[in-house]
């Protein structure tokens, strides 16, 4: 159960990424696409945390969400999103960002993140 903020994103971060990894990229359904696509502000949230671990899954799970997306349409999904972060947090999170694009493309995702 979620009782504690500080462990709350961490476990559901791990969930999602549990459920994500099982779907099949490549024959994957419009419908799962946008289901997806509406989880990249959370994700850019969670790249922000203060708790190293969360932030690592966060990566996890973004890898996986533009694996889902496909590189093109998911890089493009973080951009918009960036566009509305604070000019220092998105040059955190963009060298992030870059890699998990990178290791979106590779055949075994997430890999260099364990």
């Amino acid at each position: 159960p979620l009782s504690s903020a500080k462990t709350d994103r961490q476990k559901l971060l791990t969930y999602i990424l549990q459920h994500f990894e099982s779907i099949n990229t490549k024959e994957n359904d419009f419908k799962n696409k946008l289901e997806v696509e509406e989880l990249v502000d959370g994700l850019l949230s969670c790249l922000q945390s203060r708790d190293a671990q969360t932030r690592k899954t966060a990566l996890k799970v973004v890898i996986v969400v533009v694996k889902i997306l496909g590189v093109e349409q998911g890089e493009s999904a973080f951009k918009i999103a960036c566009r509305d972060l604070k000019p220092a947090v998105n040059r955190t999170i963009s060298p992030l960002l870059k890699s998990a694009y990178r290791a979106a493309s590779a055949d075994d995702p997430g890999s260099q993140f364990k």
